[in-house]
């Protein structure tokens, strides 16, 4: 009896103590039987293989945020795995037909967002364990259909939110204004405008004046005061023009400006309280020097015009327009002011900085305001073009690069006083531009007909000669050319060479060819760029060691051997090498010779000596004994 309830007890305690281990938020009945049955682990165990799970699959979920592995537990599968019952499933769905999990519909149980059927197409998202509409989405009838939990005319919206944010419609904003606003005109809580707006198209506007309001930020015209939007009155904190009604002034205190206060440039909210009469978002720039620049148009906040010339209240030329300063009044410069541009004055500023009146056309880089004052008939702006003593410094040689127009060069045939008056070519003695021919003393290839102004090597000095164009030069005739021959052709890049040409990737379509064999040439670059030529010590194109040749002749170094150009040095010294061989063969033959003639000698001496021993012996043997 005591027995018994000994190993009754002992088996409650085994159901109590598995049912304490298995029954997780991951656990159901169905799993605890396959648990029995089986010995299988349920979702959310430790594992190590998949065979060790229900789901037969045991995965990690990455790693802690220390950077240790999560250990590995069993996982339901996703859509599409192997299932046996819905249990195996993250959503909960297995097909039957095929044992594969489903994928869930809109509402249906989820895990992550790749176990909603619509996540597909990007219109569905798994959130708080349910699939559901994402924003922007269509086909809602409830607000738990969406991510975002608010569902507008049947399309899942975000809820309302604070002015800057991004949107979409006004609904989704607490000001009911989803606005095009411009990317650097969102606001921070302190007010300062953000470098760039959240939304990639449209933001919630900012609140009117007398509604709530939770920072300066949120205020379209004024500031956050006890939770109101208000205009900022004067002496109140500022940081943004907007926040003030009247000007946010540079101490960072509202004021309001009386009528002509505002100088040029400052900030303004009317005609009547800039000097100028004029209170523009169309705003002139002017450079460092007070030199104008730009006209930009849409600025903000509005500004004060220049003084147009005649007006009062300059403090210098840099609040007029054009004209100088000159006792509180804006004016054009007569002869003998200072003056920093040509529109400073009535007729020129000079490159001295005095305003001058031209004598008549002026030559090439002189001061001018239209083409009549120059000699090519070409007035030109440029960008620092012009060197004058800063009007601002009292040091006459403290000199700026001015943004100004001045005179061009004349074309070719165009009028001139002085050679640097022409583009092209030199002043004619009848002061016309035009191109010297070769032959002529030149300083710069652009005053040759070939372009190409030579100059010996170590005597710049003494100037350059015009002569024939060397190869890939511009060409409109066969006599322009070294070479003879103007021809369209490939473009090539070309290295810088003595002559100052200089080609990155691109030449003239028509130009002069390279020489080639035996034609004229003064340096290798006349023969092509290939290395198969060089120039010769006569000046003309001779063919570089290792071309086939047939004549000495065509080689650069006059030596062809075996069909090729060698140089003349190995040549002779290959020849000295097989003459030497020659001449030591030839006296050993000599030497072979003599001893075999004295071999032939010795031979011989040696059998008459044995034939003379052979007769005495012979006659010694047959004469009678003397006894």
């Amino acid at each position: 009896m005591g027995l018994s309830k000994l190993t009754l007890c002992l088996f409650i305690a085994q159901i109590l103590s598995l049912a304490f281990v298995y029954a997780t938020p991951l656990n159901n009945p169905d799993e605890l039987a396959g648990i029995f049955a089986r010995r299988l682990r349920p979702a959310g165990t430790q594992c190590s293989e998949d065979s060790q799970c229900i789901s037969n699959r045991c995965v990690t979920d990455g790693f802690y945020p220390n950077g240790t592995l999560i250990p590995f537990t069993c996982h339901r599968q996703q859509p599409g795995g192997h299932c046996t019952g819905n249990n195996n499933c993250q959503t909960f769905s297995c097909n039957k037909t095929s044992d594969t999990c489903n994928y869930a519909s809109l509402g249906g149980r989820c895990f992550e967002y790749t176990d909603c059927f619509g996540w597909l197409d990007s219109s569905q998202a798994c959130s708080s364990g349910r699939c559901k509409y994402v924003q922007g989405k269509s086909g809602c009838k409830k607000n738990s259909s969406c991510v975002t939990n608010f569902c507008s005319k049947g399309v899942c919206r975000a809820l309302p939110q604070a002015p800057n944010a991004p949107c979409s419609i006004n609904s989704e904003c607490l000001s009911n204004s989803c606005e095009d606003v411009p990317y650097d005109k969102c606001t921070n809580p302190d007010g300062t405008f953000a470098d760039r707006c959240p939304g990639l198209l449209q933001n919630c506007g900012r609140y009117p004046n007398g509604h709530t309001c939770a920072n300066n930020g949120e205020c379209k015209n004024g500031l956050c005061q006890s939770g109101v939007c208000r205009a900022g009155q004067d002496g109140a904190a500022c940081v943004e023009q907007y926040q003030c009604s009247g000007i946010c002034g540079s101490n960072g205190q509202c004021f309001t400006p009386t009528n002509g206060s505002l100088y040029p440039n400052d900030v303004c909210q009317t005609n009547s309280q800039c000097n100028s009469g004029r209170c523009t978002t169309s705003q002139q720039q002017k450079d460092n020097y007070g030199v104008n620049n730009v006209i930009l148009d849409n600025r903000y906040p509005p500004r004060c015009d220049y003084l147009n010339n005649g007006q009062q209240g300059c403090r210098s030329f840099t609040d007029c327009k054009t004209g100088l300063c000159q006792s509180g009044t804006c004016k054009l410069g007569k002869d003998g002011d200072r003056c920093q541009v040509n529109y400073n004055c009535k007729h020129l500023c000079g490159l001295d900085g005095i305003c001058y009146t031209p004598s008549g056309p002026q030559p090439r880089r002189s001061p001018c305001k239209t083409g009549t004052d120059c000699l090519s008939g070409n007035c030109k702006f440029g960008y620092s073009s012009v060197n004058r003593p800063n009007l601002q410094s009292n040091d006459p040689d403290f000199f700026i690069g001015v943004d100004d127009t001045s005179c061009a060069a004349s074309p070719l045939a165009g009028a001139c006083s002085v050679d640097s008056d022409c583009g092209q070519g030199v002043c004619s003695s009848d002061n016309i531009c035009t191109l010297l021919p070769i032959g002529s003393s030149c300083t710069d290839k652009s005053q040759c007909v070939t372009h190409e102004c030579y100059f010996e090597p170590g005597n710049y000095d003494a100037g350059g000669t015009c002569q024939l164009a060397s190869p890939y030069t511009a060409c409109k005739r066969d006599d322009q050319c070294l070479s003879n021959s103007c021809v369209a052709q490939y473009c090539r890049t070309r290295d810088t060479n003595p002559y100052g040409y200089t080609y990155y990737g691109s030449c003239a379509p028509v130009a002069c060819a390279a020489s080639t064999l035996n034609e004229a040439c003064r340096q290798d670059s006349d023969c092509g760029y290939n290395g198969s030529l060089g120039c010769g010590a006569n000046k003309t194109c001779k063919k570089t060691d290792g071309q086939t040749c047939s004549a000495s002749s065509e080689c650069l170094n006059g030596a062809c051997s075996n069909g090729s150009c060698v140089d003349p040095a190995t040549l002779k010294t290959t020849t000295s090498s097989t003459s030497k061989t020659t001449t030591k063969k030839t006296t050993t033959s000599k030497a072979t010779k003599t001893t075999t003639s004295k071999t032939t000698t010795t031979t011989t001496k040696s059998t008459k000596s044995s034939t003379t021993k052979s007769k005495t012996s012979t006659a010694s043997s047959s004469a009678p004994s003397k006894a």
